[in-house]
């Protein structure tokens, strides 16, 4: 019997026919799901769901359409899973950020707040679209 081995859009073999890779993917179904449920970063928790939805029985095509990624992504990411049982990214090298961990906290503390000290009428106000008065007036 002859596999043919799906080929990513990285162009690797895989280490199972897509069909077997699918397949095993319904062993961990009830782990995809609460990744899925307990993940913080929003690129995982899309491919958590895709894998998940996988694992459900739905097709690759379908989910792959459902969340706008080729379907050579998906299978990308049922091989990274099945290599590795993450699909977190690896690091990547590139320019160190120049703010320190310090700088990041205090950005973040600034914004939280401003946030806070708006009141909700000045949010209401924000909000509220101007009156037509206004508008004609911009057009004079």
């Amino acid at each position: 019997m002859e596999f043919r081995y799906y080929k990513t859009s990285h162009e690797s073999n895989s280490l199972l026919p897509p069909i077997l890779a699918i397949n095993m993917l319904e062993s961990y179904s009830n782990i995809l799901d609460d990744l899925y449920k307990n993940c913080k970063d929003a690129k995982e928790k899309i491919q958590y769901e895709a894998l998940y939805a996988v694992s459900r029985g739905n097709d690759v095509k379908t989910v792959a359409d459902i969340i706008a990624v080729e379907e050579s992504t998906v299978y990308d990411w049922i091989h990274q899973w099945e290599a590795e049982h993450v699909v977190s990214d690896k690091p990547r090298s590139g320019r160190p950020t120049k703010l320190t961990e310090k700088d990041e906290k205090e950005i973040k503390e600034l914004i939280d707040d401003f946030v806070k000290r708006l009141s909700q009428e000045t949010i209401r106000r924000i909000a509220m679209p101007l009156p037509i008065e206004a508008l004609l007036s911009v057009q004079k």
